[in-house]
């Protein structure tokens, strides 16, 4: 009777034992999968480049504000092409990237 009840601990020891490594496990690789989503999260998406004409717009306005500086509401026109040409960038890229319907940031 002995042998019998020593036997059924040892074998519910060892289910135990196994269960226990097999939480152990899971836990560990939902934590690894966690970190690795936290990583991809944390890292950039890679700036765009900025449209040539959009340099040029604010390079007037830059040039604008240092010749009016007395006067910043004289750049007004600078400003709306400044503007116009941010809006043109804009909607070209998102075109772009909802047409292709990918699930990534948008490369304009």
């Amino acid at each position: 009777l002995d042998d019998v009840i020593k036997s059924k601990v040892e074998k519910e020891l060892e289910v135990q034992k196994q269960r226990k490594l097999n939480y152990e496990s899971l836990n560990a690789s939902i934590l690894l999968r966690d970190a690795d989503d936290l990583i991809r999260m944390q890292k950039k998406p890679p700036a765009p480049a900025i449209k040539e004409e959009v340099v040029e717009r604010e390079k007037a306005l830059v040039a604008c504000y240092k010749t009016n500086s007395n006067r910043s509401l004289d750049c007004w026109k600078e400003v709306e092409d400044l503007k116009a040409a941010v809006t043109k960038a804009q909607k070209v890229c998102l075109s772009r990237h909802y047409r292709s319907s990918a699930l990534t940031f948008p490369q304009c």
